[in-house]
């Protein structure tokens, strides 16, 4: 497959309002109109779920491009297998890719930053992915130019074929986490609690393709370019996989800026130790981190009462 842009691969499920959504944005990139878009759409979990699948999928087949193909799944798959099959029949077809999920918004940029960053770096193997996605971090909103973090963000990203496969190929070995040392850079200096999401992931409580993605990508050595200022909104932090009606954030944290220019490209592949810094001194970050822990201690006090009473 040839083509002038990379692959759009788009992740829904039961929320049609979202998907539209984030379609309506994507017509504002100049690129949309002849990118090949593939729209992979879980199935249902219950009777309940069928006419909202039905609705997503009527939303999907209706994208305005003309290279589109819809792929729906007859049984509920979850995200994880969702993402992880999609992604690898993306690149199966191109050695790059875009991939996004129907509860975001794009800017008008979006998709010129990351086909410009996948053809810049595309030869550089320390750059796994790069990332739509950037905090509310002040210190950074003046800036014009992107940064390389060490861990990657799941809310609209991209990556190529080489780096997926040393991931869906890879064997990790998890007795690491316990170590202080480990989870210490993992958590990037403090900018997230991975090492505990990663926890919970083991245990069953949590199903994420993306902390395993991460997981490999930092084995390797592997790094993300980030925006100074965010080219991706995540609109659907009260429904999904991992959200919930009762989540704060949304009440707690102002409507972060979305970029309104294109970021520069360094040209240097180096991590960014000041962008580091600003990151964790960010009351966004720190935000995210807390709600992040609360649902840590959530999910085991769940287990536990569900230990106690199956006694």
């Amino acid at each position: 497959m040839c083509a002038r842009y990379a692959p759009i691969l788009i992740f829904a499920f039961n929320r049609p309002e979202r998907l539209s959504c984030l379609l309506s944005s994507l017509q504002s990139c100049p690129e949309f109109a002849t990118s090949p878009v593939r729209i992979f759409i879980d199935g249902p979990r219950s009777a309940t779920d069928v006419p909202l699948v039905d609705q997503t999928y009527d939303v999907a087949r209706s994208a305005p491009v003309p290279d589109l193909q819809v792929v729906r799944n007859d049984t509920n798959t979850g995200l994880k297998a969702s993402v992880m099959r999609g992604v690898t029949a993306g690149l199966d077809l191109q050695d790059r890719a875009i991939v996004l999920e129907d509860d975001l918004v794009v800017s008008p940029q979006a998709l010129t930053y990351f086909n410009a960053a996948l053809e810049k770096y595309k030869d550089e193997d320390r750059v796994w992915s790069v990332s739509g996605y950037m905090y509310d971090v002040p210190a950074l909103a003046s800036r014009r130019e992107a940064f390389f973090v060490p861990f990657s963000h799941p809310w609209g990203w991209a990556t190529w074929r080489d780096p997926w496969q040393r991931f869906v190929t890879g064997t990790r070995d998890l007795s690491m986490i316990s170590s202080k040392s480990f989870q210490t850079y993992f958590d990037a200096l403090g900018v997230r609690d991975f090492t505990s999401i990663l926890e919970l992931d083991t245990m069953g409580l949590v199903n994420s393709w993306y902390l395993n993605w991460y997981f490999e990508m930092f084995l390797r050595g592997g790094i993300t370019l980030a925006p100074p200022v965010s080219l991706i909104q995540n609109d659907g932090l009260n429904a999904g996989t991992h959200a919930s009606v009762l989540n704060p954030y949304r009440f707690l944290q102002r409507r972060g800026e979305i970029a309104s220019v294109m970021p520069d490209l360094p040209d240097e592949v180096v991590l960014d130790f000041r962008a580091l810094d600003a990151l964790r001194a960010a009351k966004d970050v720190k935000l995210q981190k807390a709600i992040s822990q609360m649902g840590r201690i959530k999910r085991l006090g769940k287990r536990t009462l569900s230990q106690v009473v199956g006694r």
